[in-house]
């Protein structure tokens, strides 16, 4: 018989990790940024000024960073 060795292809990093998470999370700006609106909305329909608020903060910080970046080298030319 033959013996399965599993081991991890390395140890979890907490810099690793979080650099995943803010990958992950700009590469749903524009969804965040129309879940923000949908949510400033309700917030202004319901007549709610800390939802309305919320939902202004979230959509902006959205649109800032998409704002903020820069077109990606390469392409054709």
């Amino acid at each position: 018989m033959k013996t399965i060795e599993i081991r991890a292809t390395g140890t979890p990093s907490i810099s690793g990790t979080v650099k995943r998470t803010v990958e992950r999370i700009a590469s749903m700006r524009v969804t965040i940024a129309a879940i923000g609106a949908a949510v400033c909305y309700a917030g202004t329909a319901a007549g709610s000024d800390p939802l309305m608020y919320a939902g202004a903060f979230v959509a902006l910080c959205a649109i800032r960073t998409l704002a903020g970046t820069s077109p990606e080298k390469g392409g054709a030319r």
